[in-house]
């Protein structure tokens, strides 16, 4: 019993220190200009991969995570990634940007 008490505390605690995005959030995607001599790697790193996706969700079940990203000011971003708009943005953006260039 103490062993899962360890644990769980161990997990809010980290949880908590995850809450640093260092990542754009979805307002800073929609305003990206999109470099049609093909130098986007930047916009590329920004993609929200499945470990962050997992890593997110953790963070904002948790009521150390949810309070600490509520205080840092990223948790409307979480609850975006969480519901897929950031990654749609991100996708929709390199799709007119592709497009768009001659």
């Amino acid at each position: 019993m103490r062993t899962k008490g360890i644990i769980y505390t161990t997990l809010l605690i980290l949880s908590g220190c995850m809450s640093t995005e260092a990542r754009w959030n979805t307002a800073q995607i929609d305003a990206y200009k999109w470099d049609c001599n093909g130098n986007n790697s930047t916009f590329h790193s920004q993609e929200v991969s499945e470990d962050d996706r997992f890593k997110n969700q953790l963070i904002i079940s948790s009521g150390l995570g949810y309070i600490s990203s509520l205080l840092d000011g990223t948790l409307d971003e979480r609850y975006r990634i969480a519901r897929g708009e950031r990654t749609n943005a991100q996708k929709v953006k390199a799709h007119l940007g592709r497009n768009s260039c001659p």
